[in-house]
């Protein structure tokens, strides 16, 4: 994508590892995610909307680990 479009990219984390994994595995997809996004004009989200029933302890991993990388 980034050698098609400058702009901004929203995606990174995969929807259905988000609601249906391990909190480990929710904090692997989003650690990978920010990997492949690069530094600079990304921000980390699903690529469509994700389920209310999110377990709450998977999304906080997710935002820890963003907000642990410094990125």
């Amino acid at each position: 994508m980034r050698k098609r479009f400058s702009g901004s990219i929203m995606a990174g984390l995969d929807k259905n590892r988000m609601t249906r994994v391990t909190p480990a595995d929710a904090v692997r997809n989003a650690t990978e995610g920010m990997k492949l996004g690069g530094k600079t004009r990304f921000f980390l989200a699903p690529g469509c909307s994700f389920p209310t029933w999110l377990y709450p302890a998977s999304a906080k991993g997710m935002v820890d680990a963003v907000k642990a990388s410094g990125e």
